[in-house]
C-alpha cells in the first residue's frame, strides 16, 4: 500500500481534490441487496413524508477495508433491512476509486462530506426526519444484531434531545440556556452540532462571561469546525495553530478530547510528521480504545505498517 493510498484514507482532503468518486447516479440505487437513496434530497423527502429517520452511510466501498466489513456483516444482511426499514430512509454516499458517476453527484458527496466534518470512513451520520443530525457513529463489532442494538441506544439520543427540546419552550433565561445545554451535550460529544447555530448562540447569550462553562464549550466546538474546514482546504499551519488554541481540560469528554487529538494527527500527516502522528494516534486510542473512532484509528496505523515494510514483505 502506499503513501498516497494511506492519505486518502486518513483525510477527506481527497474529497477536496477531486480524487475520490461516487457509486452512482441516480436518485435511488437498487442492487441484489436492496435500496439506498444517493440522492439526500430524494431520500428527505420520503423520511418527512413518512416521518423516518435517516441513515446516512460515507463509505468507500472499493478500497476502504472497514467499510467492507460494515458492508458484509451489516448494513448488507437481510437482518439489518428488516430490522430497520421501519425506522430509517437509507442513504449511501460513496467515494470509490474504481467506479464513475455523474458529475452532480460527486459534488453532492463533497458537500455533504464537508457539512458533517467526515473525517473518516466509514462514517454514519443519523438525521430525524426534518433532517437534523442527532448521532454520529461508524463501524461496530458483533454484526448485525449488535449494530442494531447500537442504533436504538443512539435513538434515546434523539428521544433525550427532544423532550429537553420540549422543557426549553417553557423556560426562560437561565433554566431555557440550562435546558438547551443538556440537549446539546450529546450532540457535541458526537460532532452533529450543524443546524443547532440558534440553540448555541441562545445557550452563549446566557452565559457571555463563561461564568457556568457554557461560552468555552460551544465556542470549543465552533473551533472543531474551524480545524475540520482548513484541514480540507489543506492549510495545515493554520490548522494547527487553531488546535494549539483549543487545548481541552482533563475533565472534558473523552469523545472530544479524542477528536481532538486525532484531528491534531492529521493535520501531522499533512505536515509530513508521520512519526508524531502515530504517536498522536495512539494517545487518541488509549482514551477509549472500544469507541468507533479507536476503531478507524488502528486501520490507519495498520496500513501505516504496511506502508513502511520494504518491497517485497507486503
Amino acid at each position: 500500500m502506499t503513501k498516497k493510498a494511506i492519505k486518502r484514507g486518513l483525510l477527506l482532503i481527497a474529497a477536496a481534490l477531486g480524487l475520490v468518486i461516487g457509486f452512482c447516479g441516480t436518485a435511488l440505487c437498487v442492487d441484489h441487496e436492496g435500496t439506498w437513496y444517493s440522492d439526500i434530497e430524494a431520500a428527505a423527502d420520503v423520511a418527512k413524508k413518512n416521518k423516518l429517520n435517516l441513515f446516512v452511510l460515507f463509505t468507500g466501498s472499493d478500497w476502504c477495508p472497514m467499510c467492507v466489513k460494515l458492508h458484509n456483516e451489516v448494513v448488507g444482511t437481510q437482518e439489518f433491512r428488516e430490522a430497520t426499514k421501519n425506522k430509517f430512509v437509507l442513504v449511501m454516499l460513496d467515494f470509490p476509486r474504481t467506479q464513475k458517476m455523474l458529475f452532480r453527484q460527486v459534488q453532492q458527496n463533497e458537500r455533504l462530506a464537508r457539512k458533517y466534518r467526515i473525517e473518516g470512513f466509514p462514517t454514519v451520520i443519523l438525521l430525524d426526519s426534518k433532517g437534523r443530525p442527532y448521532a454520529r457513529t461508524g463501524y461496530q463489532p458483533g454484526g448485525a444484531t449488535d449494530y442494531v442494538v447500537h442504533l436504538d441506544q443512539l435513538d434515546e439520543k434523539l428521544r433525550n434531545r427532544d423532550e429537553l427540546f420540549a422543557l426549553s419552550e417553557r423556560a426562560e433565561g437561565k433554566a431555557r440556556a440550562e435546558l438547551l445545554d443538556r440537549a446539546l451535550m450529546s450532540l457535541q460529544e458526537d460532532g452533529v452540532l450543524q443546524d443547532y447555530d440558534s440553540e448555541i448562540d441562545e445557550v452563549i447569550k446566557f452565559d457571555p462571561n463563561n461564568e457556568a462553562g457554557l461560552k468555552e464549550k460551544y465556542e470549543t466546538g465552533r473551533k472543531f469546525i474551524r480545524i475540520v474546514s482548513l484541514i480540507q482546504e489543506q492549510r495545515f499551519q493554520e490548522a494547527q495553530t487553531v488546535i494549539s488554541e483549543s487545548s481541552l481540560k482533563a475533565d472534558a469528554p473523552i469523545p472530544s478530547r479524542q477528536r481532538l487529538l486525532y484531528l491534531k494527527a492529521v493535520v501531522l500527516h499533512g505536515l509530513g510528521e508521520e512519526s508524531s502522528e502515530i504517536r498522536v494516534l495512539n494517545e487518541a486510542i488509549a482514551l477509549d480504545p472500544s469507541s468507533p473512532l479507536s476503531h478507524h484509528l488502528r486501520s490507519i496505523i495498520s496500513e501505516h505498517q504496511v506502508d513502511q515494510k520494504p518491497i517485497g514483505q507486503e
